[in-house]
């Protein structure tokens, strides 16, 4: 456990406090945002990486999920499209675009 001084601060300038058995974290340090888990030193913490790799992961994240969406809800308005292209009735159509 880390060392207070006498006004509660530890030295990443972290107060702690306790309420209820719950612990509160108030930061000086990050406009007094509580951040849990509290950051630390791990190169593995998403909170020290750097900016670039943070915007690398919510980019991947966004790719991904407007993929799926895309994919899934894309084709349905080229529904007749499909229809008349392949010479299919709207149920095959159908089934082929839930498969997908």
């Amino acid at each position: 456990m880390a060392q207070l001084d006498r006004d509660g601060m530890n030295e990443s300038g972290l107060h702690h406090g306790v309420r209820g058995g719950v612990v509160l974290h108030t930061s000086t340090k990050h406009h007094g945002l509580s951040l849990w888990p509290p950051p630390s030193n791990d190169p593995h913490d998403p909170l020290c990486w750097p900016r670039w790799l943070k915007v690398l992961a919510l980019c991947t994240t966004a790719l991904c999920n407007f993929t799926a969406n895309f994919s899934g809800a894309g084709p349905s308005v080229a529904t007749q499209l499909f229809e008349m292209q392949f010479r299919k009735s709207a149920s095959e159509v159908n089934n082929l675009l839930t498969v997908s």
